[in-house]
């Protein structure tokens, strides 16, 4: 799609999928109500190895990674991300999460940090911030609301 000046809709195109770069089944299933409300398609890989390509080059909303991982941490994603120069949202989920990891988290350049089990309001709560990242640091291009 692009906008009045022939441009590529960025917003647009990217609101497709979110990552989920987690064990199968450990952080997806708490995800659903909320993808099926923004409409996003979700995408899993289980180590680092399988995201490393998709980090790359697909067209993500938003990656929700475990802290750590079989063979790295989320602390490769945000490098990785940083390397490919790509502007998206970390959600950050850990089964430890003190308030000084998430602060770290934080501070690295993670959207947010969250513990396991998630709760749904959890969940919506921390990707509406997300949301709102993604608005506030890309411009609101049109036919997006963070809703």
């Amino acid at each position: 799609m692009s906008n009045s000046h022939g441009e590529k809709d960025i917003m647009h195109t990217e609101m497709q999928q979110i990552l989920f770069i987690c064990s199968p089944g450990k952080c997806l299933y708490t995800f659903d109500e909320v993808l099926q409300a923004k409409l996003l398609s979700p995408l899993m890989a289980g180590t680092l190895q399988d995201a490393e390509p998709i980090l790359a080059r697909a067209p993500l909303a938003i990656i929700v990674c475990a802290s750590e991982l079989i063979d790295g941490s989320y602390r490769d994603v945000l490098q990785i991300l940083k390397r490919e120069q790509r502007d998206i949202p970390v959600l950050v989920v850990s089964l430890t999460a003190s308030e000084s990891e998430c602060e770290e988290a934080r501070r690295l350049g993670a959207a947010d940090c969250m513990p396991r089990p998630l709760t749904h309001d959890e969940v919506q709560i921390v990707t509406d911030r997300a949301f709102d990242v993604i608005a506030r640091t890309r411009g609101t291009a049109q036919g997006y609301t963070a809703d």
